[in-house]
């Protein structure tokens, strides 16, 4: 019977690269979000989308180092592995937006907040006509800023280093370990594609039996 016949491998290797699965997801997240907001005008109209896009991808990024532990996975020599001090400081930069105002309320430089009353007039005993709330929220830095660009390129350069460092070399070992198991294919079953309309899928091919990884 010929057909699309998969399994669900385990060991440590295939836990391993689950996590880092994850991690490359956020990273994928994170760029798309960055990419969309560049694709709006920076007006009025489109205020409330581009500051969620902005969030949206602060939070994804904010999630890997938030969720090292969880994951289980060295975040930080990822970090590493890319660059050094300018790199460490850009991460820095990035996470002072996630706890100073995306995910919390603690940076005054990000949110002004000012209730003022209105007089008829000036001077003596004047009728208060109104009071007036105004709340000034940062919605991101603009789309050419340098911080902006840097954070587009940080990411991308991340995904890129996961990929080969991490994800290619453990489906090359899964590959391996599969391939000397005998009875492996034993509990394979047809695949069956489904699409649930609350999840968005990633799926990738990370190794086939032409090329490899492909690295």
């Amino acid at each position: 019977m010929s057909g699309d016949f998969r399994t669900s491998p385990d060991g440590g290797a295939v836990v391993s690269l689950t996590r880092w699965a994850s991690v490359w997801s956020d990273l994928l997240q994170t760029d798309m979000a960055l990419k969309k907001r560049r694709e709006l005008a920076n007006d009025l109209e489109n205020g409330f989308l581009r500051r969620a896009l902005w969030e949206a991808a602060v939070v994804a990024y904010g999630r890997m180092a938030m969720s090292m532990r969880k994951r289980n996975v060295d975040f930080d020599a990822l970090l590493r592995d890319v660059g050094g001090a300018d790199v460490l400081a850009l991460h820095e930069r990035i996470m002072d937006w996630r706890h100073g105002h995306v995910a919390h309320r603690r940076d005054a430089e990000f949110e002004d907040v000012e209730l003022t009353a209105q007089f008829a007039g000036r001077g003596g005993a004047q009728p208060v006509i109104a009071l007036h709330l105004r709340v000034s929220s940062s919605i991101g830095p603009p789309d050419d800023d340098e911080f902006v660009r840097e954070f587009a390129a940080f990411v991308e350069a991340l995904r890129n280093r996961l990929w080969a460092t991490r994800l290619a070399p453990l489906a090359a070992e899964v590959a391996e370990q599969i391939a000397t198991d005998p009875s492996a294919a034993d509990t394979a079953e047809l695949w069956v594609t489904a699409q649930p309309a609350d999840r968005l899928i990633a799926d990738m091919t990370l190794w086939d039996h032409n090329t490899g990884t492909g690295m």
